[in-house]
């Protein structure tokens, strides 16, 4: 038998799910109780600010892209060795995006030849969540 607990805030799920862990080995006939349990992550939360980047005349999309492909890589080929195939994916150097300083200095083409570093055009901070929510329709 399962017990679904629902609401919007995954901490107060997770505290009440404790609690009946904790209450429901003392009812009879229980074997085994568990709760399952939220896992944290951390996520980087970029909110770009839409007056900078009208101001350089960068798209939305095209910072974004800049910043995938900086941090994620682009695939830009594939190697063939007989019947094997090896995407080759090029990116920045961990030194260049392994922390939240140096993503804030991650160049995006502006209009005409000036580079803005996306710390002038967006917020960049590392918050932390749940890894996974699970709902109704999707869980």
């Amino acid at each position: 038998m399962g017990l679904k607990i629902s609401g919007d805030d995954p901490k107060t799920i997770e505290d009440i799910g404790m609690q009946v862990q904790a209450i429901l080995p003392s009812v009879p006939g229980t074997r085994a109780v568990f709760a399952e349990r939220t896992n944290e992550g951390n996520f980087l939360d970029i909110r770009w600010q839409r007056e900078q980047l009208a101001r350089y005349g960068i798209p939305v999309e095209k910072a974004e892209e800049v910043l995938d492909h900086s941090i994620g890589g682009d695939n830009v080929t594939t190697v063939y060795a007989g019947a094997e195939r090896y995407p080759v994916n090029v990116r920045y150097m961990r030194d260049f995006r392994g922390d939240v300083d140096s993503i804030r200095h991650v160049l995006v083409q502006g209009s005409g030849q000036n580079q803005v570093p996306i710390g002038e055009l967006a917020t960049v901070q590392v918050s932390t969540g749940p890894a996974m929510l699970r709902d109704e329709e999707a869980g």
